[in-house]
C-alpha cells in the first residue's frame, strides 16, 4: 500500500508566473515561422469540396484559423486572469483602506483624541500603504515583463501568418493574379460566343438562300415540262406568231441538274457552318461555366484570406495593447507608493499639532485621488483588454 502524499503547498504567484512563461515560450517555439507558413501555402493540397469542385487552400484556412485561436488561448492562458488578479486585487483592497483612512482621522480630530501617538500611528499606517504599493509595483513589473515577452511571441506568429496570407492575397488579387487571369479568359470566351452566334446566323442564312434557290429551280423545271392549257384558235395563232421556239429538251435537263447540284452544295455548306458554329457555341458555354466556378472559388479564397489576415492583425494588436497596459502598471504603483511614503514622513514631522494633522489629512485625500486615478485607469484598461481578447477567443484551448 502506497503512502499517502501530503497536499503540496501551491506555488507562489511569482514562481508560477515564471514557470508558465517558460511553458508559453516552448509552445510558441513549436509554432510555424514565416518560412514555415510560406511552405504550407506553397505545398498545400487542393482538396475537393462538395460537387467535385476544387476548394483551393481550404485546409490551410482551417489550419490558420485554428492556429490563431491556439495562439490567442495560449496567450490568455499564460497571462492567467487569476495570476493577474493577484496583482490587481491589492489595488482594490488598498483603495478601500485609503478611502476609509481620512474620515477615521477626521473623527479623531473632532473627538479631540489627536496625540503624538496618534500621529505616529497614522505615519505607520500611511507607510504601510506605501510599502504595499511598492510591493504591488514589483509584482506588476515582473508580470508586465513576462507579458511583454508573450506579446512579442504572439506578434511574431501573427506577423508570420499575415505575411503568408498576404502572399495568397497577392497571388489571387494581384495585377497578375488568378482573378485577373480568369477575368481575361472570361472576356475572351464571351467574344468567342459572339463570333459563334454570328457564324450560326450566317450559316442559317446560307441554308435559307439555298432552299429558296432550290425551290425556284424546281418551279422553273416544272413550268418547262408541264404542258400549257389549250386556248382558242385566235389566241393560238397569236402565240405561235410571237413565241420563240423552246430550247431542246437535253439542254433544259442539263441546266436544271446543274442548278440543283449548285443549290444543294450551297445548302450543305451553310448547314455545315451552322453545325460547327453550334458546336463551338456549346463548347464556349461549357468553358464559360467552368471559368465562372473557378472565379467564384478564387473570390471565396480571397475573402477568407483577408478575413484571417485581419484576425491575425487583431490578435497582434490585442496582445500589444494588453502588454502596453500592463507595462504602465508598475509606474502607477510607484507613483502611489512614493506619494504615500512622502505623506508618512510628513506625519512624523508635522502631524503633532491639530493644524498640521488637518493639513495632512487633506493632503492624504488629495494624494489618494491623484495617485489612485492613474492606477485605477491602468487596471481598468488591463481588464478591458483582457476581456476583449477573451470575447474573441472564448473556448478554444491551445
Amino acid at each position: 500500500m502506497m503512502a499517502e502524499t501530503p497536499d503540496q503547498e501551491p506555488p507562489r504567484t511569482d514562481t508560477a508566473v515564471r514557470q508558465l512563461s517558460g511553458d508559453l515560450r516552448d509552445v510558441f517555439r513549436r509554432g510555424l515561422t514565416v518560412q514555415g507558413w510560406a511552405l504550407v501555402v506553397e505545398r498545400q493540397p487542393r482538396p475537393r469540396a462538395a460537387g467535385g469542385q476544387t476548394a483551393p487552400l481550404l485546409t490551410l484556412a482551417q489550419q490558420a484559423q485554428t492556429r490563431l485561436k491556439q495562439l490567442a488561448r495560449a496567450y490568455l492562458d499564460q497571462v492567467q486572469p487569476q495570476a493577474l488578479e493577484a496583482v490587481l486585487a491589492p489595488a482594490d483592497r488598498l483603495a478601500n483602506l485609503a478611502n476609509a483612512l481620512p474620515p477615521a482621522l477626521e473623527m479623531h480630530l473632532k473627538q479631540g483624541e489627536w496625540t503624538g501617538k496618534t500621529a505616529a500611528d497614522c505615519a505607520l499606517m500611511v507607510g504601510a500603504l506605501a510599502s504595499a504599493a511598492a510591493a504591488g509595483a514589483q509584482r506588476g513589473r515582473d508580470f508586465s515583463e513576462h507579458a511583454a515577452g508573450w506579446a512579442a511571441e504572439v506578434e511574431e506568429q501573427a506577423t508570420a501568418l499575415r505575411e503568408a496570407l498576404n502572399a495568397v492575397i497577392e497571388r489571387i488579387d494581384g495585377p497578375k493574379g488568378t482573378l485577373t487571369a480568369l477575368q481575361g479568359r472570361i472576356d475572351k470566351i464571351r467574344a468567342d460566343i459572339t463570333t459563334a452566334l454570328d457564324q450560326l446566323v450566317a450559316g442559317g442564312q446560307e441554308v435559307g438562300d439555298g432552299v429558296r434557290r432550290l425551290g425556284t429551280g424546281l418551279l422553273q423545271g416544272l413550268r418547262r415540262h408541264i404542258p400549257a392549257k389549250p386556248s382558242s384558235p385566235a389566241k393560238k395563232e397569236d402565240e405561235e406568231a410571237t413565241d420563240a421556239p423552246p430550247p431542246p429538251a437535253e439542254e433544259d435537263g442539263a441546266e436544271t441538274a446543274d442548278l440543283l447540284v449548285e443549290t444543294l452544295t450551297g445548302t450543305g455548306q451553310g448547314a455545315e457552318k451552322a453545325y460547327q458554329a453550334m458546336a463551338a457555341l456549346e463548347q464556349a458555354n461549357e468553358t464559360l461555366a467552368a471559368l465562372y466556378l473557378r472565379l467564384a472559388s478564387a473570390r471565396t479564397d480571397l475573402a477568407w484570406a483577408r478575413a484571417l489576415a485581419d484576425q491575425a492583425d487583431s490578435l497582434a494588436r490585442g496582445g500589444a495593447s494588453l502588454a502596453q497596459d500592463l507595462s504602465a502598471m508598475p509606474q502607477a504603483w510607484d507613483d502611489l507608493a512614493q506619494g504615500f511614503q512622502a505623506l508618512s514622513q510628513r506625519f512624523h514631522q508635522e502631524g503633532l499639532t491639530l493644524t498640521g494633522a488637518r493639513a495632512l489629512i487633506a493632503a492624504l485625500g488629495a494624494e489618494k485621488q491623484r495617485s489612485w486615478a492613474g492606477l485605477t485607469a491602468c487596471t481598468t484598461a488591463i481588464r478591458r483588454a483582457l476581456a476583449g481578447m477573451e470575447s474573441l477567443y472564448p473556448s478554444v484551448k491551445a
